[in-house]
């Protein structure tokens, strides 16, 4: 497991405040090629709200949720180590992809058989394995690397059932509501078979389908709508901030904004708001043909060009605030590079 101090003092915060937490998957590593260290919690429902008050303490900022029942998500920026650091909550244990409508209910087994790994608390092994199992063929539809190891290892740990019976430990409660059977998931883990496991996925679907369908077939429906009014829903509830970089020629303020809109999990984007055409990234046409523009040596023809460039100047910039104004509906967070008056008076304009 990666050390990682400010996600262990985090964790640790949630101790004297008595909250019943579990870390799920526990063996996975962060998400390779990029800044994010992504950790997904079992939270009770009535502990939510505490755990939003501690880790609200510690610098965390709450993301959105419609339609992705039953989590909720939580991130910050862990200064220390340049990369950003987010909760995935979740109270209760479904399953499915794109959307999760297949409740499992594991989740009291998972508090009460809990344990403590490397200061932080962890399923047991039966649980580990029923919920990667669960993850793997229901959310992922596939095994990777890292999963097949720790499956593995699982396998090894919870060891082979006693005499006279199938199933070693709780498994056998797990196993019957998901119709999977012990000895066809030992023999494809003994043999590597990982395409034999991803067979059973179908049927172990439809069985949880079937054992609550109207409750299934609810929360389906309910993700679903969520996410197809996701565009209104910010716009009513959750719109994106803007910034503007000021200083100097040379201060670095391109760079910044560059660096910023690099940021996966900013989603970012640039806005530049100079006169300067090479460096635009929004009304480029306009701006190369309005620097391509000579000024004539006729006082005649040079007044009325003077005119016309400058209300195509004051065209583009407010064509660069409709941009920007878009992506802020859109939830997203827009970089000025550099500034103009004229955005004081524009709704919704930099804060």
């Amino acid at each position: 497991m990666v050390t990682d101090n400010f996600l262990d003092e985090t964790l640790g915060a949630l101790h004297p405040e008595g909250i019943l937490y579990v870390v799920l998957r526990p063996g996975e590593e962060p998400h390779s090629g990029t800044n994010l260290r992504e950790i997904d919690l079992l939270v009770p429902a009535h502990q939510v709200k505490k755990l939003a008050e501690v880790l609200d303490q510690r610098g965390f900022a709450s993301l959105p949720m419609w339609g992705h029942a039953p989590h909720r998500f939580f991130v910050a920026y862990n200064r220390a180590s340049g990369a950003w650091v987010k909760f995935d909550v979740v109270t209760d244990l479904w399953y499915g992809r794109p959307l999760r409508y297949l409740q499992m209910s594991l989740e009291r087994a998972c508090w009460m058989n809990r344990q403590v790994r490397g200061g932080r608390y962890v399923p047991a092994a039966e649980e580990e394995f029923i919920t990667l199992l669960l993850h793997c063929l229901l959310d992922k539809g596939r095994f990777d690397v890292g999963h097949r190891r720790r499956l593995w290892e699982l396998r090894q740990e919870i060891g082979k059932p006693p005499a006279g019976k199938g199933c070693p430990g709780r498994l056998p409660q797990y196993l019957v509501a998901t119709g999977l059977s012990w000895e066809r998931i030992a023999l494809a883990l003994d043999k590597q078979d990982w395409s034999a496991l991803l067979r059973e996925g179908a049927a172990v679907k439809r069985r949880l389908f079937w054992s609550a369908p109207l409750a299934n077939t609810r929360r389906w429906v309910s993700s679903w709508l969520l996410r197809r009014m996701l565009p209104v829903l910010r716009v009513a509830f959750h719109p994106g901030l803007s910034v503007a970089l000021l200083g100097p020629d040379g201060a670095g303020k391109t760079s910044l904004a560059q660096s910023l809109e690099r940021d996966l999990q900013l989603r970012a984007r640039h806005i530049h708001m100079g006169a300067n055409p090479e460096a635009s990234t929004v009304g480029r046409p306009l701006s190369q043909w309005l620097g391509r523009l000579r000024q004539p040596r006729s006082r005649l023809f040079g007044a009325p060009l003077n005119a016309l460039r400058g209300a195509l100047r004051l065209a583009e910039q407010r064509y660069r605030l409709a941009v920007a104004r878009y992506h802020k509906l859109r939830g997203r967070f827009v970089i000025f590079d550099r500034f103009v008056e004229m955005m004081v008076s524009v709704p919704g304009g930099v804060r």
